[in-house]
């Protein structure tokens, strides 16, 4: 490691930094990954040069204005500072005794950007991160943290983070309830303020009826005193949001979230999974034997909920007239509310919502979609999760999405039809990136299967269907369609002896040449798309279940 490092040249603007391959460090890897670290911390170089200066200014005298010009120059070139690093390595086993790889991280002056997407261990004492400076912080979604670990604390104490990826565990469920008390005193100050406003101006109205004049002195501190208590509310939070983890916990903070961080998201991933019933990482990591689930993040009220203080508590929009966090611990997934963006504080910046497993369909409050205005990117994957969603769900998804959309994306057991195509075809005339996988339905195509009702076929699916859909997408730039070839084979097989025509190909001519369906669907819209002024890219892939 050391001649590694010592083969490196000063690199006088360096501001990232990746340790990859740490599974066999030890102590002394660690401490010249911070030498490393220190000799390239422009802000501690400039500290320590400053203190220097300062010194011996003090003893002979002030500086020629010639040297001060240099000094100022010499800084502007230090002012890029180290503020990016990542640790990792594909060989990591997840089990690092060594707790020493922190210091690596608290060697830095200002880490804005902490990337632990490859370091498996990192999840065992997240409180190491250095967070007075953190912006970024990535870690792996294939490792929950540890029941334990207090990460509303740690959340609070990281104030100027914009971007988290984290695997939560069952604990972790009311993470973000600080966020939402905090948005509660952000609608209290603005009330107040707006109460304050209009209390002045009815008084200056009096006034004005008295007199017939008002003084503008009078008018202008009134509305300097409202604009203070305004820019007293800062819209601070996260911007980019990435959890996962058991659906109940992970649908718990994503409410949270939602409520506490409205007028800051813009981009919301989340990834969640039946409640597992074995040990977990952190178990196995350091030998302790699994715990009742009883365990609550200190300093928070248990008794918060996000609808706390609003006249009504359920969404108009809501399928089960829920919305918020519920109280009761994470559970069984019958028992727990919906993801449901509310109604009284629509999500006014995300453009990206992206969902998979459970919270996809079971766990998602499908009409709350309409509560995102400017959402423009919106990507639904149910697998691995094997539950079907409701026969409805994509006309209720359809209904409810804005028409600014320009990214759609459904993976998994969703039922598309000619019907859904025809909707999106109408309702969302800026889409230019469809892609859809695993469709139950794209194996009931057949060579006979034709468009019905002016492709209106509530229940089935057409090559032709597709086409005169993408015929209408005037802005599409690029569809993807994931079919599992090997299952349209083996049907193939099974329908052989059958009267039935070819399942996967058609007959010509009355012979006994076939030719590919999916084939010839390519052809058909590639031949439409030369039409357009930009190309189509057209991709039908086999994607194995």
């Amino acid at each position: 490691m050391k001649i590694y490092l010592e083969a490196v040249p000063r690199l006088p603007r360096l501001e990232c930094v990746e340790f990859y391959d740490i599974r066999n460090w030890d102590s002394g890897n660690v401490e010249e990954a911070i030498t490393f670290v220190r000799e390239h911390d422009r802000f501690a170089i400039r500290s320590q040069r400053r203190f220097q200066k300062d010194a011996t200014q003090a003893v002979v005298g002030q500086a020629s204005s010639h040297d001060n010009v240099h000094e100022e120059g010499s800084e502007k070139m230090m002012m890029a500072k180290l503020i990016e690093i990542k640790l990792g390595g594909s060989g990591d086993s997840g089990i690092i005794q060594t707790t020493e790889l922190y210091k690596i991280l608290q060697a830095m002056q200002h880490p804005k950007v902490v990337d632990l997407t490859e370091w498996k261990g990192a999840v065992m004492d997240i409180m190491q991160i250095p967070v007075k400076t953190l912006q970024v912080l990535k870690m792996r979604l294939d490792r929950p943290l540890p029941k334990t670990c207090p990460l509303g604390n740690f959340l609070l104490r990281a104030r100027s983070l914009r971007e988290l990826q984290i695997s939560i565990a069952p604990t972790h469920g009311r993470l973000f309830r600080w966020a939402v008390k905090r948005m509660q005193v952000r609608k209290q100050m603005y009330k107040m303020a707006r109460e304050s406003q209009n209390g002045s101006q009815g008084r200056t109205s009096e006034v004005r009826d008295l007199t017939g004049t008002v003084s503008m002195d009078g008018a202008k501190r009134r509305q300097g005193r409202f604009q203070q208590c305004i820019s007293d509310v800062k819209e601070e939070g996260l911007e980019v949001l990435s959890l996962a983890g058991e659906t109940a916990t992970v649908v718990q903070a994503l409410n949270a979230a939602a409520w506490g961080f409205s007028n800051t998201l813009k981009t919301l991933h989340a990834n969640t999974w039946k409640e597992n019933s074995g040990l977990q990482f952190e178990d196995v990591a350091v030998g302790v034997a699994p715990q009742a689930d009883n365990t609550i993040e200190p300093g928070l009220d248990d008794n918060m909920d996000p609808t706390d203080g609003d006249d009504d508590n359920t969404d108009e929009g809501s399928s089960d007239g829920s919305t918020g966090v519920a109280n009761n611990p994470a559970g069984p997934l019958s028992s727990i509310v919906r993801f449901s963006f509310n109604h009284k504080i629509p999500m006014i910046r995300l453009h990206t919502l992206e969902l998979k497993g459970e919270v996809a369909t079971i766990a998602l409050d499908f009409q709350s979609l309409r509560h995102c205005p400017q959402l423009c990117t919106l990507r639904l994957n149910t697998r691995p999760c094997r539950v079907e969603p409701d026969i409805d769900a994509v006309d209720k998804i359809l209904a409810n999405v804005p028409g600014s959309l320009t990214d759609l994306e459904f993976i998994g057991l969703w039922w598309i039809t000619d019907h859904h195509l025809n909707q999106i075809a109408k309702c969302l005339s800026k889409l230019r990136r469809l892609r859809i996988g695993h469709a139950p339905s794209f194996y009931t195509i057949t060579p006979m299967s034709t468009p019905i009702m002016s492709y209106q076929s509530p229940e089935s699916l057409s090559c032709a269907g597709i086409a005169h859909a993408v015929e209408q997408l005037r802005e599409l730039r690029e569809l993807w369609l994931g079919v599992d070839m090997d299952y349209y084979r083996r049907r193939r097989e099974r329908n052989s002896g059958s009267s039935m025509l070819s399942f996967f190909s058609r007959r010509i001519a009355g012979n006994e040449k076939e030719e590919d369906i999916w084939a010839t669907l390519v052809d058909t819209i590639g031949h439409q798309s030369e039409k357009r002024v930009i190309p189509l890219a057209i991709e039908i892939q086999h994607c194995p279940t």
